[in-house]
C-alpha cells in the first residue's frame, strides 16, 4: 500500500474586535461548501508566520497579527495526510476578497456548531470550545 502524502497546512484563527472568528466556505470539490479556518500549505523555506501572512494576504486580502500559537493536528482524508497548525490572530485592516472560498462570515464562537466544517478542523473547534472563556479574556485589541 503507497503511503498518502503529507501536506503541511497553516491556518489563522483570525478575530475581529468584536471577538467573532472569521470562517470561510470552500467553492471547489471535493470539498466543497464546507467551512474552514482561512489559511494554506507551506512552501519550501518558508516560516509558518510567514506562510500565514502570505496566505491570508493572497486568499483574503486582508492584513492580520499574529498573536501566538494555537494547537495542531493530523487529519487522514481518503488521498492524503494534512498537518494542520492553528494560530489566534488578531483583524488588523482590510476588505475579506474572496478568491479560493465563495462565503466567509464572522462568527460567534458559541454558534460554530451550527457551520458544517471540514473534518481536519474538528480538533480546533474543540480546542476553541473548550477554551472559550479564556480566549475571550486574552483577546484584547
Amino acid at each position: 500500500m503507497k503511503d498518502k502524502k503529507k501536506i503541511k497546512v497553516i491556518c489563522g484563527l483570525i478575530f475581529n474586535c468584536e471577538k467573532k472568528l472569521l470562517i470561510t466556505r470552500r467553492k471547489k470539490s471535493p470539498y466543497m461548501h464546507k467551512w474552514e479556518f482561512p489559511g494554506g500549505k507551506i512552501e519550501s523555506g518558508e516560516t509558518e508566520i510567514d506562510c500565514l501572512k502570505r496566505e491570508i494576504n493572497e486568499e483574503l486580502s486582508i492584513d492580520i497579527n499574529i498573536k501566538s500559537y494555537f494547537t495542531q493536528n493530523e487529519y487522514s482524508y481518503p488521498n492524503f495526510v494534512v498537518h494542520l497548525v492553528s494560530y489566534l490572530c488578531l483583524y488588523n485592516k482590510g476588505v475579506v476578497k474572496l478568491i479560493d472560498h465563495d462565503k466567509f462570515a464572522w462568527v460567534e464562537l458559541d454558534c460554530l456548531v451550527s457551520y458544517e466544517f471540514l473534518q481536519a478542523d474538528i480538533h480546533i473547534l474543540t480546542k476553541l470550545n473548550k477554551e472559550k472563556i479564556n480566549l475571550k479574556r486574552q483577546l484584547t485589541l
